[in-house]
Formats: C-alpha cells, sequence, structure tokens
C-alpha cells in the first residue's frame, strides 16, 4: 500500500481534490480552541475515509465530535503498527463492500430523520418537500452563553455557524437584557415583510450599559479561557468521584458547565432520584447549594455551573463537600 507523509494538511488540498489517495490517516494534536480545523477542512472538500489518531488524553467528547463529523475511526496512543494497519484495512473494506456509515446520500456527512435531512457541508437543513429551513442557534440560556463552555459561544466549538442567534440573562447579569443577531440579508427580509421586534425594556439605557460591560469584563479578564480551565480542573474532580463511588454513571458537559449524572447502578443505569435528593441534602448541610435535576427524560443529574469567577481553592473545596456528602448519602448516614 502506497504511503505519503504530508507535514501540514494545507499542503495537501491538490491531492484531496485530485482524489490520488485513498485514505487519510490525520493525527490532531491536543490544545487550541479549534483543534478539530484540519478534519472539518478535509472532511468539507473530500469523501475520502479518515482516521483520525489522538494523544490518549483527548477528551471524549472530542472523539465523538471527530466521528459525528466525517472521520471513519479513532485511534489514541499509544497504538501499534499492526493496529493502525489492521483499522485501515478495515475501513477500505468497509468502503469497498458498500457498508459505511456515513455513506448517506445524497452528501458525505448528513442525517435523515422523519424525512428531514440534515446536510452539514452546506450547513442547512432540508423538509420533507425539499424546501430549505435555516438554522439557528439560542443562546439565550444563562450556562451556555459568554464563555461558560469555554468558547465565546457554544457553537463555536462544533464548527456550525448560525444564522440567527439570540442571548440573554448572562448578558444583563440578572438585569431584562436580551439580543438577536443575525445576516444583514435576513434582517432585510424582516424588515420588508414587516417583522416587529420589541420588548419593554428596547431604550433603556441602564441593561445596554450593563451588557457592554459584562462583555468588557469577560475580555479583559480572560473569563473564556479561565473557563476551559477551571473547567478542567472541576472535570478532573468529578471524573475522581466517577472512579471512587458507583453511583455517579456518567460526567459530561464543556467547560464550565457539567453534569454529574447519579444512577441506582452502572448495570441498568437507572436514575438514582432518592440518592440524589439525599446527596442534595448532604451537600446543603455542609454549606454547597446543589440541585439535581429530577426530570424523567432527563435523568438524575446535578447541573454544575459555578461563576466564571471561581477560584480553584472554592472548586478543590466544592469537590471535598460533593465527596463526603456521596459518601454520607451512599452509606445512609
Amino acid at each position: 500500500m502506497p504511503v505519503r507523509a504530508v507535514p501540514d494538511w494545507r499542503t495537501s488540498r491538490q491531492d484531496f481534490e485530485a482524489s490520488n489517495l485513498s485514505l487519510i490517516v490525520l493525527d490532531l494534536p491536543l490544545g487550541g480552541d479549534d483543534r478539530l480545523r484540519p478534519l472539518r477542512e478535509i472532511r468539507s472538500r473530500s469523501d475520502l475515509p479518515i482516521i483520525v489518531t489522538t494523544d490518549h488524553q483527548c477528551d471524549e467528547s472530542d472523539r465523538v465530535i471527530a466521528l459525528e463529523m466525517g472521520a471513519d475511526d479513532h485511534l489514541a496512543k499509544p497504538f501499534g503498527m499492526r493496529e493502525l494497519l489492521a483499522r485501515v484495512r478495515a475501513v477500505l473494506r468497509r468502503r469497498k463492500m458498500g457498508k459505511l456509515a456515513r455513506a448517506r446520500d445524497p452528501e458525505r456527512g448528513g442525517f435523515r430523520f422523519g424525512g428531514w435531512q440534515l446536510y452539514r457541508r452546506a450547513l442547512h437543513l432540508a423538509g420533507p418537500e425539499g424546501n430549505t429551513v435555516l438554522l439557528t442557534k439560542g443562546e439565550y440560556a444563562a450556562q451556555t452563553g459568554i464563555g461558560r463552555t469555554g468558547h465565546m459561544f457554544a457553537f463555536e466549538r462544533d464548527g456550525v455557524v448560525p444564522d440567527i442567534l439570540t442571548l440573554s440573562k448572562t448578558l444583563g447579569a440578572g438585569l431584562p437584557l436580551a439580543a438577536v443577531m443575525t445576516t444583514q440579508a435576513i434582517e432585510q427580509t424582516a424588515f420588508e415583510r414587516g417583522f416587529l421586534f420589541y420588548t419593554t425594556h428596547v431604550s433603556d439605557p441602564l441593561p445596554a450599559a450593563i451588557g457592554v460591560t459584562v462583555l468588557d469584563v469577560v475580555a479583559r479578564d480572560g473569563l473564556v479561557a479561565q473557563a476551559t480551565a477551571r473547567g478542567n480542573r472541576l472535570r478532573d474532580g468529578l471524573l475522581s468521584l466517577q472512579q471512587r463511588f458507583e453511583c455517579v454513571g456518567d460526567v459530561r458537559g464543556r467547560g464550565l458547565l457539567l453534569g454529574l449524572e447519579i444512577v441506582v447502578d452502572r448495570q441498568s443505569k437507572a436514575p438514582g432520584f432518592e440518592l440524589g435528593a439525599r446527596i442534595m441534602e448532604e451537600t446543603m448541610r455542609r454549606g454547597l447549594s446543589m440541585n439535581i435535576v429530577k426530570l424523567p427524560s432527563m435523568g438524575g443529574v446535578f447541573r454544575i455551573a459555578p461563576p466564571l469567577t471561581v477560584s480553584e481553592a472554592e472548586i478543590d473545596r466544592g469537590l471535598e463537600i460533593m465527596s463526603e456528602a456521596i459518601q454520607a448519602a451512599a452509606s445512609g448516614r
């Protein structure tokens, strides 16, 4: 099998267009705000199978996103050459047999559901009758916008550019302030059709001044990067709790928006509502306020979203209290 090493993925664009390759092995380094960009760029112009290799410490969410974005396989270092060759042959064999999981016509990286088609490359949604629907993103929840997830806006990590963006809550720091951002073309169409956007506080200078100050402080104090650093510290602590306690079924999330799922046992993964309630009482008794989501459709999950200004000492103390509370609740004390 011919092999060609390319030091920079940008230099091989002509190879993708000429389709003189059979498979791409893409090594993605850790770090950086857009570490999946090479995969997104290559997949946007090429349908060649891709195997992504990463450091063994790569976040699970990155691996999932890489596969969702069109990678055919993922391999974590360290690995042997025999394993790599076996995965290469397996990917090529699946392709030859026409059984690639992502061979979704008419466009690579699309999804079908109930007559609808989502085109990832073109970034639009088509209805059952073929009508195009704009992709929108609502960053109105207090936990997802303005740096909370380690990016200024959560959609930035996934490489999706929304047509309409709405913000509220965090933008106003508790005051009634919201924002709707869109393209000039959409705004012009809305104007021509007589759409009206109006709220009680539309001309209030106080919330507007607060919103500008919030954005200034986030930029000045580097709170987006801090959400990533503090979030990693919090995640590591929660993963440590998962290793220690059987009732912790999963740890998930981004930045300083993380979820700790409480289960009856890891085999059934049934939501541990009662145990979660006891843990909540124990944390409150020790001075830590936590709420667990008790909706059946969402399972028993603690939604953990500390302030972006939280210190490392505060994170460590919170984890210590959680450990004590889980131990006390699980033992029935």
